[in-house]
C-alpha cells in the first residue's frame, strides 16, 4: 500500500512521491507566456473592441494597446527562453520572432472573427511592441548590452 509523506489523512497518496517538482521551473517560465497569450487571444475575439469617439485618438490608444500587449509578450518569452543563463542575443532575436509569429496568428485568427480584419500594420506594431520589449528586458536584467552568443567579453560577436 502506498504511503504519503505529507501529514494530512486527506492527502493523494501520489502528493508527494508523484510530484510537479520536476517541472516547476518550466511552469514558473512558461506558465505566464501561454497566459498572456490567452489575454490576447480572448480580446482577439472579441467582434468589437471599446472605442473612443475621436477616431484619430482611437487609432493612438488602439496601436499603443498592440504595441505593449506585445511588449509584455515578449517579455515573458525572453524570460522563458533564459530561465537562470546569461542573456544572449539570440535568445533575445528568438523572444522577438517568437512575439512576431504570435502576432501574425493572431491576425490571421482576427480574419475569422465577425467584424476584425487583420492588418499588416497592425502586425508590425506588434513586432515593434516585440522588439521595444526585449530592448526592455536587456536592460532590466542587465542594465547593458547582452553578452554574444560566442561569450566573448567585449560584447561582440
Amino acid at each position: 500500500m502506498w504511503t504519503s509523506r505529507a501529514t494530512s489523512p486527506r492527502a493523494l497518496p501520489w502528493s508527494e512521491d508523484v510530484s510537479l517538482r520536476p517541472f516547476r521551473p518550466l511552469l514558473y517560465r512558461w506558465a505566464p507566456v501561454i497566459g498572456w497569450m490567452a489575454v490576447i487571444f480572448a480580446l482577439s475575439a472579441q467582434s468589437t473592441l471599446p472605442s473612443i469617439p475621436q477616431s484619430a485618438a482611437d487609432a493612438v490608444f488602439k496601436k499603443t494597446g498592440h504595441a505593449v500587449a506585445y511588449a509584455i509578450l515578449c517579455v515573458l518569452v525572453a524570460r522563458g527562453l533564459h530561465g537562470v543563463q546569461p542573456l544572449q542575443w539570440r535568445r533575445l532575436v528568438a523572444a522577438v520572432v517568437l512575439s512576431a509569429l504570435y502576432g501574425a496568428s493572431d491576425e490571421l485568427h482576427q480574419s475569422l472573427v465577425p467584424g476584425r480584419t487583420p492588418r499588416v500594420f497592425d502586425w508590425l506594431v506588434d513586432v515593434a511592441g516585440a522588439t521595444a520589449g526585449a530592448w526592455v528586458y536587456a536592460k532590466a536584467r542587465y542594465g547593458s548590452r547582452p553578452r554574444s552568443d560566442q561569450g566573448s567579453a567585449s560584447g561582440r560577436p
